[in-house]
């Protein structure tokens, strides 16, 4: 899928349902300079059971001059804030997608990330956002064997990962050369806005994340934090 254009979702986009489009399957696809208006640049898909198997998402983009509308999830949007669809992203790779960061709100260089999710075994390198230079995280999710290279956020915090307000995993993730290019700003690889649950960390690697401000690695600005 190349070089395709919409306002939501410009290669494969599902009905806004858990159900009436649950049990999709997307293996061995490549997304490749697809854009939108306003999320998800190249996949955006809502049913429960959605797996997202094999696929390289490369140079993806959402970005408009709209006024009120944020761009965010530079190449893909899986799952519903209901928390009731469940997916898994596996074994994929994020190059190069970005959000245009037209308003300092602009999230998620390859992805915005909802309850019930799971990441597994993929790489993300070179993703970029006003924040979350490669996921947003307004979810409560397990991110397992995953690595995140020279992601970057050119406005707000969390080079790599923003998560807003609820509690997830991380087990043997590693976080190289994450950084914000913006001064005074907080959490070179990952920033945590923590308001509800507890972010637990398992043999995860940090290394040559970067920023001027504070937590070059992690920072927390509330709420129960980190195990």
């Amino acid at each position: 899928f190349e070089d395709c254009l919409a306002y939501r979702g410009a290669a494969i986009s599902t009905n806004y349902n858990e159900n009436l489009s649950a049990n999709l399957l997307i293996e061995n696809c490549q997304f490749l300079k697809n854009h939108v208006v306003q999320y998800a640049g190249a996949i955006s898909v809502f049913g429960d059971n959605t797996r997202v198997i094999n696929c390289i998402f490369d140079s993806n983009t959402a970005y408009n001059d709209i006024e009120g509308v944020t761009p965010y999830g530079g190449a893909i949007q899986v799952g519903l804030n209901s928390g009731l669809a469940r997916g898994y992203v596996y074994n994929c790779k994020f190059f190069n997608n970005y959000v245009q960061p037209k308003d300092e709100e602009a999230h998620g260089g390859a992805g915005c990330v909802r309850d019930g999710v799971i990441y597994e075994n993929c790489l993300f390198i070179n993703n970029s956002a006003a924040q979350g230079g490669a996921l947003t995280y307004h979810a409560s999710g397990l991110i397992k064997n995953c690595t995140f290279i020279n992601n970057t956020a050119t406005a707000n915090p969390g080079g790599a990962l923003y998560i807003y307000d609820k509690g997830n995993k991380f087990i043997n993730c590693s976080f190289i050369g994450n950084s914000i290019t913006a001064s005074q700003k907080k959490g070179g690889a990952i920033y945590i806005w923590e308001l509800g649950g507890t972010n637990a960390f398992k043999n995860c690697l940090f290394m040559n994340n970067s920023l001027t401000g504070y937590g070059a690695a992690i920072y927390c600005d509330k709420g129960k934090a980190i195990t």
